[in-house]
């Protein structure tokens, strides 16, 4: 079609003309909803940031949250105990042993705890809790890897003295025979 609303006969899907869009009537043009969907966005995000929970957090949470932020240990407490059983599940793919686990779960609250002032309440505080907890699970497999490397070095560099020492002691021999 001559007026710019076909793609050539490929299909018979309509494309936009060059200029803008028309909505329909009272809304405007489509730069004038954009430009009002973006100031709205950006009031809500700025709600957020002003200490409002969005809809998806738990209010019992939030309430601990904002206690704890203000200095209430019990509080903090409170939200151990209720997402306790849940962190340590999670963190049990990063390690099979028990002493270790332990020191993990207890890593993540410590951590939680001191980046408490950080959390805005912008998603559920279960997922906050989840995100330290694979920060601390990574940062564990990382140093256990490095841990390893190291015993493994130690082993090679002992494995070779004690191979020098073995090659010296019968050099000696066979030039004491």
């Amino acid at each position: 079609r001559p007026d710019g609303l076909s793609n050539g006969g490929r299909n018979n899907f309509p494309i936009c003309p060059p200029s803008p869009c028309p909505l329909p009537k009272g809304e405007g043009t489509a730069e004038e909803v954009i430009s009002a969907a973006v100031a709205s966005m950006t009031d809500a995000s700025e709600q957020a940031v002003g200490r409002e929970a969005s809809a998806t957090v738990d209010p019992l949470d939030w309430a601990d949250v904002q206690d704890s932020q203000g200095g209430d240990h019990e509080a903090y407490a409170r939200l151990v105990r209720r997402h306790q059983q849940t962190i340590a599940a999670y963190m049990w793919r990063f390690t099979r042993q028990p002493s270790t686990w332990e020191e993990l779960v207890h890593d993540v609250f410590v951590e939680a705890y001191l980046g408490l002032r950080g959390y805005q309440g912008r998603a559920p505080f279960l997922h906050w809790l989840r995100r330290i907890a694979t920060r601390v699970g990574y940062r564990h497999w990382k140093s256990r890897r490095r841990q390893h490397g190291r015993e493994t070095q130690l082993d090679d560099a002992t494995a070779d003295a004690a191979v020098a020492r073995e090659e010296g002691t019968e050099a000696s021999r066979q030039a004491a025979e």
